[in-house]
């Protein structure tokens, strides 16, 4: 299943799109965990790492937005990632 792969060429899939930690809008809090749904963005699904693993639970709300405005160490490398996924 990829939804939007027939649009790759037009709209790229950006890197910003592997951040993986808490994202916060307003007072709403939410773990962004892009290892979980690998299948969804072209790659092969693998076995994730734990949520506690992948985001400090303890951040505060201003630690959220430091790590995000340096969101390149916090995205997934290409091991993470993994192999391309194979559409027959």
């Amino acid at each position: 299943w990829a939804p939007y792969g027939q649009h790759r060429d037009a709209r790229p899939l950006q890197d910003v799109c592997f951040y993986s930690g808490r994202l916060k809008c307003g007072h709403f809090i939410a773990l962004h965990l892009p290892e979980r749904v690998l299948r969804q963005f072209g790659f092969t699904h693998t076995i994730p790492r734990l949520p506690s693993q992948a985001a400090d639970p303890l951040v505060t709300r201003d630690q959220i937005s430091a790590q995000f405005s340096q969101y390149l160490d916090q995205v997934l490398t290409p091991e993470q990632r993994g192999l391309a996924a194979i559409y027959l």
